[in-house]
């Protein structure tokens, strides 16, 4: 199910809620995903152009965690579905699209998150 970016909304409520609304522990938890989620995603792309199905497969299961966190429930979904596929079925094609599509969402909700974490900061 690929995610249109723009389409997908970023459910803050997931971040307060498991920081309790702390917002000191929400920035600190925003800016390890801001810092960590890129890596994740060029790790992925990585494993995509090796072929490297197995190692695809755990990293969009690291990955999971933090974007469901997030309130990123398209982008938690299209991992479960690359995992799925690296370690089943691996279809270069499908799963290309699958990371390009987990890319966009994140370029678009990155920002969203940022603005999020610098309304925390005042």
């Amino acid at each position: 199910m690929p995610g249109t970016p723009g389409a997908t909304s970023i459910q803050f409520e997931s971040i307060a809620r498991i920081t309790g609304g702390d917002p000191g522990m929400m920035r600190e938890m925003l800016d390890l995903f801001l810092r960590l989620a890129p890596e994740s995603l060029r790790r992925m792309k990585e494993q995509l152009e090796l072929q490297a199905w197995e190692t695809l497969a755990r990293e969009a299961h690291k990955f999971k965690p933090s974007t469901m966190y997030m309130g990123m429930v398209a982008v938690y979904k299209n991992l479960e579905l690359v995992e799925e596929m690296a370690r089943g079925n691996p279809d270069r094609e499908a799963l290309s699209r699958l990371i390009k599509d987990i890319d966009a969402e994140c370029a678009f909700a990155f920002p969203e998150l940022r603005l999020l974490q610098d309304e925390l900061t005042c």
